[in-house]
């Protein structure tokens, strides 16, 4: 009986404290905040410090230190680093934005559901851009 008290107790103890180990996603930066994640976007043309917008099929939608929102084909960045992540959120030569590395890019976006016709006709306007401005 003593043993049965001892082992619940223990399971008491560790599934309470065990939520404290390890890494947690309420420590990223992102998570506590309605922005996407800041980072440094790379380019044959330039490199670029901004807020991560929205992952797409083909793009990435970026918004630059101007304010100005970009649509970044996959094909023309070179690299992006999010501040304070590596790997599996970076953008590589080597690494396309694919599958799962996709799906944790968005999960750290400004938009993590993707932009509604609504949603981007009013993000363009706050920024007073008709249309996303196409980077290459």
């Amino acid at each position: 009986m003593r043993t049965r008290a001892v082992i619940l107790a223990l399971m008491c103890v560790t599934s309470v404290s065990g939520c404290m180990f390890g890494k947690n996603a309420a420590k990223l930066t992102v998570a506590g905040s309605p922005w996407g994640t800041l980072g440094k976007l790379r380019t044959a043309s330039e490199t670029l410090d901004g807020e991560l917008i929205e992952m797409r099929d083909e793009a990435m939608i970026f918004r630059d230190r101007n304010h100005r929102l970009l649509i970044v084909p996959y094909s023309a960045i070179q690299y992006f680093t999010p501040d304070g992540l590596k790997s599996p959120y970076l953008i590589t030569p080597r690494e396309r934005p694919v599958g799962e590395v996709k799906s944790r890019l968005a999960s750290i976006s400004h938009f993590p559901q993707g932009m509604t016709p609504e949603i981007q006709k009013k993000v363009l306007q706050e920024a007073r851009q008709d249309d996303f401005i196409t980077i290459r």
